[in-house]
């Protein structure tokens, strides 16, 4: 049986290591390659500034900026708080959060300028206050807002609005509120399912073409979680899956490649 597992690291070491164990009586060979490890599933600071390089540091007078480094535990919480845990719709968040804010630089619209759009993912102000309503710590805030729409709001509102969804514990958890709670099952499925086509089903939720610049975001979050040689082509006999195992006593998501008796 063969085993050939992709993994990520949280570490800021990649851990590379082979192992080899070959015995003729049974025909038979063992390979282990372990390159990167992500332990409990969750994106690391690396990863992060893989897929948005702008990340590494913010410019002067840049109150929306945030680094990679200030940004990789908000965005671990949200992952945890909306229970995603497969790589392939981690890497389709990161992919449309670094694109929207432009690696994170950031949470108002600015070109052109929408009043209230903003967050992350820049979700227009009918979702931010959809998503403020959601969140415990801010229902006395809310509740002062006596509107379920936010047609015909003045634009100082809407960026009320705003302004109570873009501290930073709220900022980076929009895109997997909106992934889970507006886009729902379907979308959620076709990116466990297959990247590619789960990528467009969400963009098409989103509202938005899958473009070019959007592609080069995405290509970039599947490299960083190892997806740009997976699924590798199965020959007869393979099977392909992913399940939890614990690596120096910590849990981390594995890619697994068998090679079955036929």
């Amino acid at each position: 049986m063969l085993f050939n597992c992709l993994l990520f690291s949280l570490l800021p070491l990649l851990v590379s290591s082979t192992t080899t164990n070959t015995t003729n009586s049974t025909n038979t060979t063992n390979t282990t390659n372990i390159t990167n490890i992500t332990f409990n599933n969750l994106p690391n600071t690396l990863q992060i500034q893989q897929i948005a390089p702008k990340s590494l540091s913010c410019l002067p007078c840049s109150p929306d900026c945030r680094t990679a480094h200030q940004a990789t535990p908000f965005i671990a919480s949200s992952l945890k708080k909306y229970k995603i845990h497969d790589l392939n719709t981690t890497a389709a968040l990161l992919a449309l959060m670094a694109f929207e804010s432009v690696d994170f630089r950031y949470k108002h619209n600015v070109f052109p300028g929408r009043p209230g759009q903003g967050t992350v993912n820049m979700q227009s102000s009918n979702f931010n206050l959809l998503y403020a309503k959601s969140i415990p710590a801010l229902k006395p805030l809310v509740a002062s807002i006596p509107f379920s729409s936010v047609e015909g709001l003045k634009n100082e509102t809407l960026n009320a609005i705003l302004g109570l969804v873009t501290p930073d514990e709220y900022n980076f958890g929009s895109a997997a509120w909106f992934l889970v709670k507006q886009c729902g099952r379907d979308v959620l499925k076709a990116l466990q399912q297959d990247l590619e086509g789960g990528f467009e089903a969400y963009m098409k939720c989103v509202g938005v073409e899958v473009s070019e610049e959007r592609r080069v975001y995405l290509e970039r979050a599947k490299k960083a979680f190892g997806l740009d040689s997976w699924p590798l082509t199965l020959e007869r006999g393979e099977l392909q899956h992913s399940q939890r195992q614990t690596v120096e006593g910590k849990t981390c998501w594995v890619h697994i490649l068998s090679q079955m008796d036929v």
